[in-house]
């Protein structure tokens, strides 16, 4: 019995022992992690971490998709080092509770940039640190002592907001309202962008002549008193208040606003922003399997533009034209949707009677297109053709021939014919083949002049 109780009261110790060493357990921000590769998935680094540390992640999936790519290198570093290649890659801050790793897409209060490499002793008087920068934040450039001010004709009902020059203000991310301003959290005079801005008609720049004047700032509502003290209205406020988007609405947004907007740097430093229904103009040559040169003309707005084209195999040429759309991809592709039509006209005098054969070409593609750099691209897909090919006697009147009679007439004319037919129809409107044809070509890319 004795022996007993003293087993029981050796457990009881134990385990009072071991709770608050597991109650207290932290993440060690100096375990060494490996990683095998360079190129992993966002989740897939998280359990590998998890599965070396103990730690465990928490993250927003809506902000931070954990099917993105994230690209580090490989080989062995301490917790602390992943973090914050973490951080730098992708924005992510993050906070620790015990041995839970929680990704924040705000810095956490007070947040300290954790060093990877042990912290020297700073004997000299040490300056305040300068304010967080989010990273998507890019600062443009430094405003002069007079700030340029947007004037807005009042001739349309509109509130007007003013703000004090000297005060650095900023334009809202994914705002398409120019009044929708916030003051950043430093008063340094600069000018920062957070995602893209948007220019709207109806106002232009222009200089002030003192720098304590006030600008004004078009905020959607009604022109009166009331309303030129309420602040702007919030995203989530309109959202509450009008509901929430239509699927058909959120699709044209993302569709117009995201996949056909092509960078333009803005002058004076390296950043870009993105133009809605940008000019695309492609120039190059491609072949197929009918014709081995085919100079092209790609020219409108990348969800719709046309094309022109000269086609040739060196026994037969015309001319084609027709239209075509596309969608971005990741990694510099695009998918093309194309189609387009030319025709063919040969004539035949036999000394007596003049015949005339034409032939109509269709095509619909399916093309991808790779850049190559910031001016070419390679282009190549599969394409579905139908030919109809027809004869006309020397009045220009069309000849209902059978099967025999155009076979006889197609001797007397040169011919385009495919490497193959998925179907090779005789009948009363002429002789129609189908098939399956390829097309490969490689683009020039022109750069437009872009907006000042």
């Amino acid at each position: 019995m004795n022996n007993i109780g003293r087993c029981i009261i050796v457990v009881l110790i134990a385990l009072a022992a071991a709770s608050p060493v597991n109650a207290q357990r932290k993440v060690n921000l100096q375990e060494q992690v490996m990683l095998p590769g360079t190129a992993l998935r966002f989740d897939s680094l998280l359990g590998i971490v998890s599965r070396q540390t103990g730690a465990r992640f928490s993250l927003n999936t809506r902000k931070f998709p954990p099917g993105r790519i994230v690209r580090l290198g490989s080989g062995a570093r301490s917790m602390a080092k992943l973090l914050a290649e973490i951080r730098q890659y992708t924005g992510i801050y993050y906070t620790i509770l015990g041995e839970h790793i929680i990704f924040i897409d705000n810095p956490p209060p007070g947040a300290k940039p954790v060093l990877a490499h042990p912290a020297t002793k700073i004997t000299a008087k040490v300056k305040a640190p300068a304010p967080l920068i989010t990273p998507w934040r890019q600062q443009l450039h430094t405003l002069p002592p007079r700030y340029p001010s947007l004037a807005i004709p009042t001739n349309f009902d509109t509130a007007i907001n003013f703000f004090m020059t000297d005060t650095a203000w900023a334009l809202s991310k994914k705002d398409s309202t120019l009044g929708r301003l916030h003051t950043p959290a430093d008063s340094a005079r600069q000018l920062t962008v957070t995602g893209g801005w948007s220019w709207h008609p109806g106002g232009h720049w222009k200089k002030e002549t003192d720098s304590s004047q006030y600008i004004p700032v078009t905020v959607s509502g009604k022109d009166t008193a009331t309303d030129k003290t309420k602040p702007p209205i919030t995203d989530k406020a309109r959202t509450t208040a009008t509901g929430k988007t239509s699927a058909l609405q959120s699709w044209l947004q993302e569709i117009f606003a995201s996949h056909y907007q092509r960078p333009a740097s803005m002058k004076g430093n390296g950043s870009s922003e993105r133009r809605p229904f940008a000019f695309l103009l492609n120039a190059g040559v491609s072949a197929d399997e009918m014709n081995y040169v085919n100079p092209t003309l790609q020219l409108g707005f990348p969800f719709l533009y046309g094309i022109g084209s000269w086609s040739s195999n060196f026994s037969n040429s015309s001319l084609r034209w027709g239209a075509g759309t596309s969608v971005r991809l990741p990694d510099d592709w695009r998918l093309h949707l194309q189609g387009t039509t030319g025709q063919l006209k040969q004539s035949w005098d036999t000394m007596t009677l003049v015949s005339t054969m034409k032939v109509q070409h269709l095509k619909l593609a399916l093309i991808a297109e790779k850049k190559l750099g910031n001016h070419f691209s390679l282009q190549g897909g599969l394409s579905f053709n139908r030919m109809l090919t027809r004869y006309y006697d020397f009045n220009g009147q069309f000849q209902a021939l059978d099967k025999s009679a155009m076979e006889a007439m197609s001797t007397y004319f040169s011919l385009p014919k495919p490497p193959y037919t998925l179907s090779d129809n005789y009948g009363s409107n002429g002789n129609v083949k189908t098939w399956i044809g390829f097309q490969l070509g490689i683009f020039y890319n022109m750069n437009l002049p872009k907006r000042k």
